[in-house]
Order: C-alpha cells, then structure tokens, then sequence
C-alpha cells in the first residue's frame, strides 16, 4: 500500500544503473519476524543513518534505501524527485558538481547521481522521496543472498523508485535533524550487555573483554567483524545456541566475532557479549585497522 503522505498523483521513477559500485544494496529494516524458519535479519547496518535520511525526507520509517558501501554507483534518473545522502562520508556529484551529506537535494529527468569512494567510515545510505520500490519479501524489501533474487546492484539494473508530483515528504524539524547527526560522530565505545556465556569466562578473559581496545581486521562485511587480538580462550564450544545481529562469540582460537545483520539465526561459538542497536550502528562505520572497545551498561 501507498503511504499516505504520497496520496497525490503518486507514480514511478526508476534509476538506470551505469556503475555498480561495491556492493550496494537495497535495505530496509529487515525481516526480523523469520528467523524460526532460519531466515536472517538483513536490513541496514547502520539504523541512525537510514533514520536520519528518511526523516530528511519526510519518509515513512521504513522506506527502503540503498546502502553503499566503500565506493558507490553512478545512476541515471528518469523523473523529477529528492534525495539525500547520509551515514559515512562520501564524495557525491550530480552532473558533475559536488553534493554534501546530509542535505536534500532535488533530481529531474536526464540527471546523473554520481556517488564516488567512501572518505570516512564504511557504508552511506541515499534515501529518496517515497523509498525505493523494489519487490518484498516475507515483509521487507531487504536485499539478501539466497532469500531475493540480487543482494548486490548491478550495471544497466533499472531500479524504481516512488515520486510524486505534488505533496512531496513532510516538513521535519531542523533542531531534531541536527540533534541526531551529533550522535553520529565517530566514536569508539560499543555499549554492550553480558550474553549468557560470559559469566563462564575467567576472570582474566572478562577483564580483557572489557578493558582492552580490538582492531577490526580485514574480515568485515554484512555477516559479521572479526578481531585482530587472540585472547586466551578455555572455553568449549557449545552444541549450538541462538545468535542475533550484535551477538560477540568467542571462537576456539581466541578470536572474538560480532555478528551484523546477515548472519545466521544460531552457531556453535560460545556468546559472551551482545553489542547494543546504537553499538551495531558504530561498528558498521569501522574499517580494516580502525579501533574500539566494549563498555557494559
């Protein structure tokens, strides 16, 4: 069903994808009422950025967007519509001249949204008016492999998109927008809470866990982070136990795992820590080499 705030001679647009990039994706909130079945959450990684450029926008808050991750695509527009960018820091140009983040600019037909490398942190989201209108599955429009038919954009892809002629997104309150993009900074303490298996760690183990600082390594994509550091680990796997986005196992050669949106729904690791939706939200911005460590609340 069509939002009401695009009750007005609402049609579609459509991108035409010229280059790829690495791998964007559709994304919305998810697909979190499946995982009995064995389904992953999937969804946006970093939830304060989607927020953010759906608020912009005036968007229902869970028009899907495309999450771009390091370097981005360039697409041709074939109406008139908004968009904005926000979450990490990347070059963006229409027709050429540079865009910023985090303000909302208007797109016509024949323009060209060129979005460049990713200068500072990992994945950008570019909201448009309305939300993207691909196909749905089990309830979100998430991009996943082996549950939609692409998990990556692709070159000459055409992908829809909602736009009106009129009545185009809400107003939204500059102080509350600017409020938000504060809590955005890049920071390095993930809030976390206990998981069931921490309490089974030594002593020296929880103190590791929680005082040192971790280095992500070049493991990290939607499934999951994996540390640089080794921590001495006793522990015995476990026969298999429930995971969830933000689930921190550590594995038998000492190396933690954070999980992110598309891992599995159980595993065989031992779960020490469980990161909070803001802490997911920061880790999703850290790259190879960056820094941070855990602080329970």
């Amino acid at each position: 069903m069509i939002n009401s705030h695009l009750n007005e001679r609402v049609m579609r647009g459509n991108f035409t994808v010229l280059r790829a990039g690495i791998a964007t994706s559709v994304q919305d909130l998810g697909r979190k009422d499946h995982r009995n079945i064995g389904i992953p959450v999937a969804g946006v990684l970093d939830t304060q950025a989607f927020t953010i450029a759906n608020e912009l926008l005036g968007n229902p808050v869970n028009a899907s967007v495309l999450e771009i991750q390091l370097k981005g695509p360039s697409l041709l527009c074939s109406c008139t519509t908004r968009v904005v960018i926000t979450g990490a820091q990347i070059e963006v140009k229409r027709n050429a001249r540079h865009l910023q983040m985090n303000k909302v600019y208007w797109l016509k037909e024949g323009d060209i949204l060129d979005i460049g490398k990713v200068t500072s942190g990992v994945r950008s989201y570019l909201a448009i008016d309305g939300g993207f209108k691909t196909g749905e599955v089990l309830g979100s429009k998430s991009w996943s492999k082996g549950i939609t038919k692409t998990n990556v954009l692709l070159r000459d892809q055409i992908v829809p998109f909602f736009f009106a002629k009129s009545n185009l997104g809400a107003r939204v309150k500059k102080a509350i927008i600017i409020n938000n993009l504060q809590n955005t900074t890049n920071e390095d303490v993930v809030a976390v809470s206990k998981h069931i298996e921490f309490d089974s760690c030594s002593d020296d183990v929880q103190n590791i866990l929680l005082s040192e600082r971790f280095t992500v390594s070049r493991l990290y994509n939607r499934m999951a982070i994996q540390a640089e550091e080794v921590i001495p680990n006793t522990l015995r796997s476990i026969t298999s136990g429930v995971t969830i986005p933000g689930t921190v196992q550590l594995t038998p050669s000492g190396r933690l795992v954070i999980l992110l949106n598309d891992c599995a729904v159980s595993g065989g690791y031992p779960r020490v820590l469980q990161v909070s939706k803001e802490g997911l939200a920061l880790l999703s911005q850290k790259r190879e080499g960056d820094t941070f460590s855990f602080s329970i609340v």
